[in-house]
């Protein structure tokens, strides 16, 4: 596993760990920022496009 692969396997476990309340506001923190969110859109855009075509 990479080293970039175990950070955010980290952070996802420890977002997931949270409260759902305490997780939305981590979440819209995240999103505040523009270029993030720009990146999160195109990767769920990305993922759905290959659930649906696949």
């Amino acid at each position: 596993m990479t080293h970039g692969k175990a950070a955010s396997e980290v952070f996802w476990r420890a977002l997931k760990a949270l409260p759902k309340k305490e997780r939305d506001e981590v979440v819209k923190s995240m999103l505040k920022d523009r270029e993030f969110m720009k990146d999160m859109f195109d990767m769920i855009v990305e993922r759905c496009n290959e659930r649906w075509e696949g």
